[in-house]
């Protein structure tokens, strides 16, 4: 995972009791996200406020796809191992992806 993405979800995380239903943010939780998180700049280009709410609907997104196959599938998947697959799994993965 990128280290920006990995700043941003801690943050998130510290300061998730500002979220409202669905874990959506105001538009000033994301303003205050890009001044007080030193995001590393891009060709000098700092972070926007509507960057991190593009990113953050995208991981929400994804995590949905990922939770749904998990549940389905009963294939094993944590945020810390990810899907860790393994020889026993390894075919189930393959007809999934196909």
């Amino acid at each position: 995972m990128p280290e920006d993405e990995k700043l941003m979800l801690d943050y998130i995380t510290t300061n998730c009791t500002r979220a409202g239903d669905g874990m959506n943010f105001p538009k000033a939780f994301w303003q205050q996200l890009v001044t007080d998180v030193p995001f590393s700049s891009k060709n000098g280009v700092p972070k926007t406020s509507e960057a991190c709410i593009s990113k953050w609907n995208l991981l929400c997104s994804t995590y949905t796809v990922v939770d749904k196959v998990v549940h389905f599938s009963r294939v094993e998947w944590s945020t810390e191992h990810g899907v860790n697959i393994m020889p026993a799994s390894e075919l189930l993965w393959v007809d999934i992806l196909a």
